[in-house]
C-alpha cells in the first residue's frame, strides 16, 4: 500500500480510536480465548456503523466473560504483524458485516481476502454481507478464482449471507460447501433500540444514494419532488453519510439520534439498504428502492416482505406516486415481534460458537 493511503490511515485511526495502542496491548496481554470484531468502520457511513454496534450488542449478549476487541480497517492495514501476533489460535475472529465482497467494491473484496489469509488457522465468523460478482465485470474471473483459493485456505470459516442470491453464490460459486455458509438476516435488524416520546409531524423523508450503486434517474428525482409538493406535503433529504471520521466513543450517539430522526418522520423514501433498515427500527413507514448491487430487494424480499409497512418499488414514476398515496395511508407499527423472530435465526452461530 502506498505511503500516503497508510499515513491517511494513520490519521484516521488516531482520530477515531486514540487508544488504539492500550488495546493492542491489552489484547497482547489478555489471559485465555478473546473474540475479536475485525474491519469495523470509522468512516462516514452510518449504515455500517450501526451493524457494528448490533453486531457488539449480540456478541456481549454471548461473550460471558470473553474479552471482546474491536480492530477498525484501518488498524488492520497499518499493524497486521502485530495483530497476527497478539492472537492465538483459541481466539475467534469476527468480520464486519455489509455489502463489500465482490466487483464493485474490488479494493474492500480484496481487504476481505488479506483478512481472512492472515487468520486462516483461526475459527472466522463472517457477519451477513451481500455478494455481488458483475458478469460484465473484466475482472471477474481473475478475482472470484483468487477468492475461491482463499477460501480453501480457510477451512474454519464460516459465512453469513443476508440474502437468497448471495448465499446461492456462495455455497455454490464461492465456498463450494453448503454447511459453511448460512442465510441470516443482516444484523442491524436485530438492534436493539426503542423510540419513545417521539412527534412524528407531517415531513417524507428522503433518504437517497449518490454513487455508483444508484439507479434512481435525476429526472424522476425531480418528478417526485414536483409530485410531492403538489399533494401539499413537506419533504427533507438527509443521509447516513456524516462526511466525517465517527470515532467510536460517539458511535452509539449518533445511531440513536438518526433513528429519531427517521422517527419523526411520516413516511421515508430510499434507496439505501440501511436507510431501510432505520426505518424499520424506527417505526416509519418506508418505500424502498433497489440498488444497482440489489442489497435493498435481497434484504427486502427474503426478510421484510412480510410488514405491511415497508414497501418495495421500483424506481419508475408513476409506481412510485402510487406507493406514496398507499404509505401515507399506514401508521407506525411495533418492530421488536420482528426482531424476536430475526434474533431466532442466529442460534446457528451460537452451536458454532459452543462447537456443536
Amino acid at each position: 500500500m502506498k505511503k500516503t493511503k497508510l499515513l491517511k490511515a494513520y490519521i484516521k485511526l488516531r482520530l477515531a480510536y486514540p487508544h488504539f495502542k492500550k488495546q493492542l496491548f491489552a489484547m497482547e496481554h489478555t489471559i485465555g480465548s478473546k473474540w475479536i470484531l475485525l474491519g469495523t468502520p470509522i468512516h462516514d457511513n452510518l449504515g455500517d456503523h450501526l451493524i457494528t454496534q448490533s453486531e457488539f450488542s449480540y456478541l456481549t449478549s454471548l461473550c460471558g466473560k470473553t474479552n471482546i476487541f474491536e480492530v477498525p480497517t484501518e488498524m488492520f492495514l497499518l499493524y497486521r504483524e502485530q495483530l497476527r501476533h497478539c492472537i492465538k489460535s483459541e481466539d475467534i475472529i469476527f468480520i464486519n458485516g455489509g455489502g463489500w465482497m465482490g466487483t464493485l467494491w474490488k479494493n474492500d473484496e480484496i481487504l476481505m481476502q488479506e483478512m481472512i489469509l492472515t487468520f486462516k488457522k483461526n475459527k472466522i465468523i463472517i457477519f451477513p454481507q451481500t455478494i455481488y460478482y458483475e458478469n460484465g465485470d473484466s475482472e471477474y474471473q481473475t478475482l472470484l478464482h483468487k477468492a475461491q483459493n482463499v477460501w480453501q485456505q480457510a477451512p474454519s470459516a464460516f459465512l453469513c449471507l443476508r440474502d437468497q442470491q448471495s448465499f446461492d453464490f456462495a455455497s455454490k460459486a464461492l465456498i463450494g460447501k453448503k454447511e459453511r455458509c448460512f442465510l441470516l438476516p443482516d444484523i442491524a435488524l436485530i438492534y436493539p433500540t426503542t423510540c419513545k416520546h417521539v412527534v412524528r409531524n407531517n415531513t417524507i423523508l428522503f433518504c437517497l444514494r449518490n454513487d455508483r450503486e444508484l439507479i434512481l434517474s435525476p429526472q424522476v428525482k425531480r418528478e417526485l419532488e414536483n409530485y410531492i409538493k403538489n399533494m401539499g406535503q413537506n419533504f427533507l433529504y438527509t443521509s447516513t453519510l456524516t462526511k466525517r471520521v465517527v470515532t467510536l466513543d460517539e458511535r452509539q450517539r449518533l445511531l440513536t439520534e438518526k433513528i429519531y430522526e427517521f422517527a419523526s418522520a411520516r413516511l421515508v423514501i430510499t434507496d439505501r439498504l440501511h436507510g431501510m433498515i432505520f426505518s424499520f427500527l424506527a417505526s416509519t413507514p418506508c418505500i424502498a428502492i433497489d440498488n444497482k448491487t440489489h442489497k435493498v430487494s435481497g434484504v427486502y424480499t427474503t426478510w421484510l416482505n412480510g410488514i405491511d409497512n415497508i414497501i418495495l418499488s421500483s424506481p419508475e414514476i408513476n409506481a412510485l406516486k402510487e406507493n406514496i398515496h398507499l404509505s401515507l395511508k399506514k401508521f407506525p407499527y411495533e418492530t421488536q415481534k420482528f426482531q424476536e423472530t430475526f434474533r431466532g435465526y442466529y442460534s446457528v452461530l451460537e452451536r458454532i460458537l459452543k462447537n456443536e
